[in-house]
């Protein structure tokens, strides 16, 4: 199969990048004929000239983290074709992953948590609304502030008002 000029552009770029590695830091020659050898090999999978770009542009940029690899491990052109992104990842790569992928699931716990809205009804919890704040804001921001009380959370627990509370306060605003 011949190199078309897109191909051996993408040959350059991937020898540029294995150049840079240990396994093919001074031997140039070796280096294009990988370079050549995945550039076929991609070819031949891709079903489009499009998922063809998506996986070269892929290679190109985490063939590094294989470095030292790519001999030790004897990764073919065929196989490095085929690898997906994630399989190019060092293993401190995925472990880093792994982590700030644990960190965002406790902060959208914690976000749950301390929500200004109910996760029921969407509405404002009574008991996150800090009207004193809401003023504060709007007057440093020099814009009035309106709020819509009548917008209010009924169903969370957390925001009822328990009921003899209510009668006390109707007692009082009768007196």
């Amino acid at each position: 199969m011949a190199l078309s000029p897109k191909d051996k552009k993408a040959v350059r770029a991937l020898v540029s990048a294995l150049e840079k590695m240990d396994d093919f830091k001074d031997t140039k020659e070796e280096a294009e004929k990988y370079a050549e050898a995945v550039v076929l090999a991609v070819k031949r999978q891709a079903s489009d000239a499009e998922e063809f770009k998506d996986q070269i542009m892929g290679i190109i940029a985490n063939v590094n983290n294989l470095n030292s690899q790519i001999v030790e491990q004897k990764i073919s052109p065929e196989a490095l074709a085929s690898m997906e992104i994630d399989e190019m990842l060092s293993k401190k790569q995925i472990e880093e992953n792994l982590k700030a992928s644990r960190k965002r699931a406790r902060e959208q716990t914690l976000y749950d948590i301390t929500s200004m809205q109910c996760e029921k009804c969407g509405l404002v919890r009574r008991d996150r609304l800090n009207i004193n704040e809401l003023g504060l804001d709007s007057e440093i921001n020099g814009s009035q502030f309106d709020y819509n009380f009548d917008n209010l959370c009924d169903c969370s627990q957390d925001s009822q008002v328990p009921e003899d509370a209510e009668k006390g306060e109707e007692e009082d605003a009768e007196s």
